[in-house]
């Protein structure tokens, strides 16, 4: 992988990140941006946990 696809996988994941951070803010507005990540990180935790034991995502 060269730099070029190095740049575009981490802003390819950024964008993702702000996407699925955004979803998580409309869907508990009440929350922080500190609850906000908590909370996305803990999505993304459990989807790999899903991912590791059940092999469909």
């Amino acid at each position: 992988m060269d730099n070029e696809e190095k740049l575009l996988g981490a802003t390819l994941f950024d964008m993702a990140f702000r996407v699925t951070l955004d979803g998580t803010r409309h869907q508990r507005p009440e929350l922080n941006e500190a609850e906000a990540l908590a909370v996305l990180r803990e999505r993304l935790r459990l989807a790999r946990n899903l991912e590791r034991n059940s092999g469909v995502l």
